[in-house]
């Protein structure tokens, strides 16, 4: 996905919803942070989704929206792209006091987008939450390394501070097994960082050693 396919399907929805206030969150909504940026360098080249908030929450506006632009739905048959919109109360494992840092979304009207470092500690979050839930029986997949991909891409590039995300982290307040797995999970994307040589590795390694 890239910019301009994401600002269509904002346009989209709002031929639905003209008015209400939109926040974006997920991969695709750091392209409204760097309009400037490709989606490679970003590391979200291969998100095909746009995960929404409705502001005011509304359960039948929501599905009104799924019949149409939902997970193979005419938008997604047509486009190749979908939109999950999302109960609101599902941001429980987001940075506290994400919505006071929201990014306004350029050319649309009461849209917006999350700040590119809550997005980038909620993923981690995420994944975390689905390797130990997998391990507990509790879901057959875990998220894989996608979102440490795009974390990676984000903090080698200079787009997102590192200290900035685990400091983020640290206001989730999470039970102590997914604290351990966020650990080793902050531990990969550190290594993956080095890897990279983008930024000095012995920084990186006292940031995360502080922890």
């Amino acid at each position: 996905m890239n910019l301009p396919v994401l600002s269509e399907m904002i346009g989209a929805i709002r031929q639905i919803e003209p008015s209400r206030r939109i926040v974006l969150f997920g991969s695709s909504s750091i392209l409204a942070s760097f309009p400037k940026e490709t989606p490679e360098t970003l590391g979200v080249e291969v998100t095909i989704d746009a995960d929404v908030f409705l502001d005011p929450d509304d359960e039948q506006a929501r599905e009104a929206l799924l019949r149409i632009m939902g997970k193979g739905r005419e938008y997604h048959l047509e486009n190749g792209f979908y939109c999950d919109f999302v109960d609101a109360r599902a941001d429980e494992w987001f940075p506290p006091g994400w919505k006071q840092r929201v990014v306004p979304f350029q050319g649309h009207a009461n849209v917006y987008s999350m700040h590119p470092v809550d997005s980038s500690a909620a993923k981690l979050v995420a994944t975390a939450h689905s390797r130990v839930d997998k391990r507990m029986g509790r879901r057959l997949h875990d998220r894989g390394s996608k979102d440490i991909d795009t974390v990676v891409a984000l903090v080698s590039s200079g787009h997102v501070d590192w200290q900035e995300v685990t400091n983020r982290n640290r206001e989730i307040s999470l039970e102590s097994a997914y604290l351990a797995e966020l650990a080793k999970v902050e531990t990969e994307v550190v290594k993956c960082i080095e890897q990279r040589q983008t930024i000095e590795g012995g920084a990186v390694s006292s940031i995360y050693s502080t922890k």
